[in-house]
């Protein structure tokens, strides 16, 4: 995997179509989301549309329900470390260009 020591740490959720990866932060500005995530889309050529403040991500133990006719169980695929990183652990970690 081509990201594998950047993603150490990370919370793992399986989608029908994919993983979805995810750092639990702690005491983070608000202020400073939209711009890590725009700096994790660079970084992982992702998906832009996590930047939305409103935007709910796929939740574990929940059906993702995008094609009614074929819901999948969203699950999670490993939990992660213990401790939430920091907004500036995270930057860091991943040498984000903000």
């Amino acid at each position: 995997m081509k990201h594998r020591k950047l993603i150490r740490g990370s919370l793992i959720v399986e989608t029908k179509n994919g993983y979805h990866i995810y750092w639990a932060i702690k005491n983070g500005a608000l202020s400073r989301f939209v711009p890590i995530q725009q700096a994790l889309v660079r970084k992982f050529n992702s998906d832009p549309k996590i930047t939305d403040l409103a935007r709910v991500m796929r939740v574990p133990g929940f059906y993702h329900r995008k094609n009614p006719s074929s819901p999948y169980l969203v699950r999670v695929k490993r939990w992660g470390r213990k401790r939430p990183f920091t907004q500036a652990e995270l930057i860091r970690r991943l040498t984000l260009s903000l």
